[in-house]
């Protein structure tokens, strides 16, 4: 039975059909649309003079600091720019990045021209100049911190699995 319905469901699509998505296909606006990976600019319907903030955050969307930053913005619909960067896993970080923030570190935020490291200090800096987004940051720095604390104890797990494997 299972197999039947794999088979069923895996079946192409005929050329046609193909066709006919395509024609009723229409593209994400990325600045104003779902939030998309690929974006370099956030509007939320407002205009490009606006933005007050660049968020500089990983190439590929996966460093969950970079996340958490994202998606404060995202929510608050706080328009932005998005700069892409490589991260250390990736190999060297960009010559102009490293002039902005020489440690190189992920995630960075520029607020009206000043730079700031540090997934929580980001936050809070977003917080004070937009409002909080739920409950204030202050009451929740303990869970904040464990988080810290449990990705850095992951990482060395993985790093010293890693180091087994050769």
């Amino acid at each position: 039975m299972l197999a039947r319905r794999a088979s069923a469901s895996a079946r192409a699509l005929s050329w046609s059909q193909l066709q006919s998505h395509a024609a009723a296909f229409v593209p994400n606006d990325p600045a104003n649309g779902q939030t998309n990976a690929q974006s370099r600019l956030r509007l939320f319907g407002k205009q490009e003079s606006e933005v007050r903030v660049t968020l500089f955050r990983d190439n590929h969307a996966w460093c969950p600091y970079c996340q958490k930053c994202w998606l404060f913005l995202e929510e608050k619909r706080i328009p932005y720019r998005i700069e892409r960067v490589t991260m250390f896993c990736y190999g060297d970080k960009e010559k102009w990045y490293k002039k902005l923030v020489p440690s190189g570190m992920l995630p960075a935020l520029q607020l009206d021209g000043h730079v700031i490291t540090e997934s929580d200090v980001v936050l809070n800096s977003l917080e004070q100049a937009f409002g909080p987004l739920g409950a204030p940051l202050a009451k929740i720095m303990p869970q904040r911190q464990l988080e810290r604390h449990l990705f850095r104890a992951w990482c060395s797990v993985r790093a010293a699995m890693m180091v087994n494997l050769d």
